[in-house]
């Protein structure tokens, strides 16, 4: 393989991001580590699994996290907080086995964390040399409507990656990788539909989010942005510019899933599907 350098991007989804786990895992197994790796939300804690090397420890993670105790605090969130205690996951965390943070801070891939700058509605991309990563990570992982107020990453109120780019590629665009790969939760084809937000969640984010009005009128039309960004991830993906590992199919998992059986195989398709895409992505790689 040549020596050109390529970037990841994963996308998050909440528990539908098992399946870009199983893909990340298989491309570890077989040593194919990119330059750079991008994500949002859950796909920015699968990024560091990745980077990190440790191979399966997200979906161990993910199949704990949601009967656990430690992770959903639903008295948190009542009294202002958040409903998901992400630091347990990335931060020194009683899982099943530690992080290995040094090879995430120090190895080959470098790592983005994306999250959504709430005064600016703009993408706020942190390097893991940020002394803001953690926080970071926190932000793009905290989903809207399961937090009552933002995360400050330096001073900056931000929230779940997923508004403004769903899918990070344009940074790695801007900075000239030469190839760019993108792992999806979503099947091709995929949009959301006009209606798709509903009165109820917007009446929600309108007062709890007040302060930052920029992020409340995004916030009202981040899923057409998004159709808008799919289109080109596609005709990109078509032109041989990118290359996009999508689900088959549309995935059986809820955004946040409570049964362990559906995200293990979403997991299990996720390694699936990478596996009977591998040659072609080293082809893609190559050349």
């Amino acid at each position: 393989m040549s020596e050109k350098k390529w970037a990841l991007i994963i996308q998050g989804g909440g528990s539908r991001a098992a399946f870009a786990s199983g893909v990340v895992d298989v491309l570890a197994e077989h040593g194919l580590y990119a330059d750079a790796a991008y994500g949002t939300s859950a796909g920015a804690l699968i990024a560091c699994n990745y980077a990190s090397h440790d191979i399966g420890r997200y979906e161990e993670i993910l199949e704990t996290s949601m009967t656990s105790i430690r992770f959903l605090k639903p008295l948190r969130f009542l009294f202002g907080g958040s409903l998901m205690n992400f630091p347990w996951l990335f931060k020194g965390g009683k899982t099943k086995r530690p992080m290995n943070e040094k090879e995430m801070m120090e190895g080959k891939t470098d790592l983005y964390s994306v999250s959504t700058n709430l005064a600016a509605f703009t993408s706020l991309y942190i390097n893991r040399s940020d002394e803001n990563f953690y926080p970071s990570l926190e932000a793009s992982c905290s989903l809207t409507l399961f937090v009552k107020k933002p995360v400050f990453v330096g001073g900056v109120p931000a929230l779940d990656g997923g508004y403004v780019e769903r899918i990070p590629f344009q940074h790695a665009l801007d900075n000239g990788f030469e190839k760019i790969v993108i792992i999806t939760t979503r099947n091709e084809g995929w949009r959301f539909p006009e209606e798709a937000i509903h009165e109820k969640d917007e009446k929600k984010v309108a007062k709890r989010f007040k302060q930052y009005p920029k992020f409340v009128e995004g916030y009202m039309t981040n899923r057409p942005l998004y159709n808008k960004q799919i289109d080109f991830v596609e005709k990109m993906t078509r032109e041989g510019r990118f290359f996009t590992v999508y689900p088959e199919k549309p995935l059986d998992v809820g955004l946040v899933e409570m049964k362990k059986a559906k995200t293990h195989a979403a997991y299990e398709y996720g390694r699936e599907v990478m596996t009977s895409h591998l040659d072609s992505l080293i082809d893609y790689l190559s050349h």
